[in-house]
């Protein structure tokens, strides 16, 4: 599975893609209040909700 990540200024949008289909595609608003941790829980609670490991992301 790969992980696509675009970072811009309004939006951090993820996705995972498994044989060339996206499995999910997630979106947070970007945001100066928000710390590194922040954003790691959030990312953390995608995976969780969508029965996704982030073990099976290829690197």
């Amino acid at each position: 599975m790969l992980l696509a990540v675009d970072i811009g200024n309004s939006n951090i949008v993820l996705g995972l893609a498994k044989n060339q289909n996206w499995e999910a595609i997630w979106r947070i608003t970007t945001s100066v209040q928000r710390d590194a941790g922040a954003y790691a829980r959030e990312i953390n609670m995608f995976f969780l909700e969508s029965n996704q490991k982030a073990e099976n992301i290829q690197r």
